[in-house]
């Protein structure tokens, strides 16, 4: 039976109207926000609004120049929507904070700052949290990703069959026989493509004015389960851990005294990765392993390259390099990428996607 495949044509939007608004940004006080972000199928586009919107709020409120003080705003021409977040910006902290209008003198700066800190996420939630947290690293929009929902948010696309493939580059091939309903390598693919949308352009090192640390958490769950020592009075005894948590960190050197974005491009292949294995859950997407990168491009082309990348990814799965008895890490990095079912994501439940508590700002690894 030929498929038919029907269309449908947004109307062309009209402009969206420009407000003018040079309040500076001189904020004594800032609302910190922590995400959690759920997952589901049908939540995807859903929570990717939320993760727009706040997008919207960190930037309508942010200085152009990172630090406080007397500072030019980011945005000077607003759409309406970011109007609202800097009013709000304007009114939180204020002496009058429900006035019906604003006061010339009372609302002349903006009093406060929204900034998003934590990210957490599982499933779909795990794929905008990355996103959302590389857009704020990077002060980029989230354009790209907002296409990939739309477009490749498709079933048709996605199942694994030989439509699955066009529009891929020819070296990307259909599996035989397929292992998943859906085309897992198309949707790891698309999200790499996406994810090189945020990256800089800027040449050398140049902070984000929309966050000084930024702390992601990705969560999966190790389908094989890592090996580890639970010490006893006489003995220790052995039990597999099959929690998995990805994490990934911005600092700007004023904020933590050292600079760190693992939100670069060099790591777009390890986010893509985390973002992939969160999504895994029965039947629809099988389960990732880290050499399964090695089959699109670019490092199906090069394996040299993949490997010198696997290397330089080593920080992130760090707890997968250890003997079992924790005492040395292994000789071969290459093990937690042949494993046959490492770091194999199904579906968690909310409450793992809380960050741990044991993970210390700034020096946490993966599965910390």
């Amino acid at each position: 039976m030929a498929r038919e495949s029907t269309q449908l044509e947004e109307p062309a939007a009209a402009a969206s109207p420009t407000i003018v608004d040079r309040t500076p940004i001189d904020g004594d006080r800032e609302v910190r926000i922590a995400l959690v972000l759920y997952g589901g199928v049908s939540l995807a586009i859903y929570i990717h609004g939320v993760t727009q919107e706040l997008l919207r709020a960190v930037r309508a409120t942010a200085a152009a120049q990172p630090g406080f003080g007397n500072q030019a705003p980011l945005l000077e021409e607003l759409t309406p929507i970011e109007a609202i977040y800097r009013e709000l910006g304007r009114r939180a902290g204020s002496a009058a904070p429900f006035a019906p209008e604003l006061d010339p003198v009372v609302h002349r700066r903006v009093h406060t700052r929204f900034v998003v800190d934590v990210i957490s996420g599982t499933s779909a939630g795990g794929i905008n949290g990355v996103f959302l947290a590389k857009a704020l690293a990077n002060h980029r929009s989230l354009a790209d990703l907002r296409t990939l929902w739309i477009e490749e948010g498709d079933l048709d696309l996605l199942l694994n069959d030989r439509h699955s493939v066009r529009g891929l580059p020819p070296s990307i091939r259909l599996e035989q026989p397929p292992r998943a309903l859906l085309n897992t390598r198309r949707l790891y693919y698309r999200l790499l493509e996406a994810l090189g949308g945020l990256d800089r352009t800027e040449a050398g090192v140049v902070d984000s004015p929309l966050a000084e640390e930024i702390d992601l958490y990705v969560t999966a769950t190790d389908v094989r389960g890592l090996v580890q020592p639970i010490p006893l009075w006489d003995r220790a005894v052995y039990e597999r851990r099959h929690r998995s948590v990805f994490h990934f960190l911005y600092a700007a050197a004023r904020a933590s005294g050292a600079r760190r974005n693992d939100f670069e491009r060099e790591n777009n292949g390890f986010l893509a990765f985390a973002s992939r294995a969160t999504s895994s859950f029965p039947i629809a997407f099988e389960p990732m392993t880290l050499a399964d990168v090695s089959q699109v491009p670019p490092w199906n082309r090069d394996p040299r390259r993949f490997s010198a990348d696997v290397q330089a990814w080593k920080p992130f799965y760090r707890d997968f390099l250890r003997a079992a008895d924790g005492s040395t890490e292994s000789a071969d990095p290459q093990r937690f990428s042949t494993a046959p079912s490492a770091t194999a994501a199904t579906w968690t439940t909310s409450r793992s996607a809380t960050p741990p508590t044991s993970c210390a700002r700034g020096g946490a690894t993966a599965g910390c």
